[in-house]
């Protein structure tokens, strides 16, 4: 039990912390586009 609970934390940091790289990106898109969209409208 011990094993696998060790050998399937490397997984759960990567997938956390492909979350949270995701997430971010996401958001500065948003940004870039809200910019454009306001840049495009004036």
């Amino acid at each position: 039990m011990t094993a696998l609970y060790g050998s399937s934390k490397p997984l759960v940091l990567s997938q956390y912390w492909f979350f949270q790289t995701a997430s971010l990106s996401a958001s500065t898109l948003e940004k870039s586009l809200l910019v454009v969209m306001f840049e495009a409208s004036r």
